[in-house]
């Protein structure tokens, strides 16, 4: 298996995002969880330290993917779930219209 070395801007795109846990990082990225681990600590410790400033952000096209591809994921997650609500909002509406019609 041929491994591709991840820069620390690819652990950071997914720390940042903050919905996959290290176990999901490692196991979307390809690496092991005691490096996603290891990075984090190394990312918690700039974050508060604020020792290291990046002008320009470069992660591999996989992970700009990978992240897009979860949140049109999301996107439609979100689109279904609003027109089910729609649709049962129309529902309620008629029966309710429905139960003052006397047949």
């Amino acid at each position: 298996m041929n491994k591709v070395k991840k820069s620390f801007d690819d652990y950071i795109v997914y720390f940042n995002e903050g919905k996959l846990s290290d176990a999901q990082i490692s196991k979307e990225m390809g690496v092991s969880r005691a490096n996603v681990c290891k990075m984090r600590r190394r990312w918690e410790f700039k974050e508060i330290n604020n020792l290291e400033e990046h002008p320009k952000v470069t992660i591999s096209e996989e992970t700009l993917n990978n992240v897009l591809i979860r949140a049109s994921e999301h996107s439609a997650q979100s689109s279904s779930i609003k027109s089910q609500l729609h649709m049962a909002r129309n529902r309620l509406g008629l029966e309710f219209i429905a139960s003052f019609i006397v047949i």
